[in-house]
């Protein structure tokens, strides 16, 4: 199984990682993991998180376009 993270690059275009992952006969899972360290910082706020909350929803739907989740 190949694991793609998702970490800063929401994209799936011009994803290198996820090129390569293509590549193999081998099941792909895309995971983001929320890092509470992050979000505990003073410059990020709760439009920080909504913007991102957007920005996963629209990762996901790409994702579904090539069969991943």
């Amino acid at each position: 199984m190949n694991i793609i993270w998702f970490k800063r690059d929401l994209r799936i275009y011009d994803n290198k990682a996820l090129l390569e992952a293509s590549k193999s006969n081998d099941d792909i899972m895309a995971l983001y993991i929320i890092e509470p360290e992050l979000w505990q910082q003073d410059d990020m706020s709760q439009r920080h998180y909504l913007f991102l909350q957007e920005c996963l929803d629209s990762l996901d739907k790409q994702l579904q376009t090539i069969g991943l989740k």
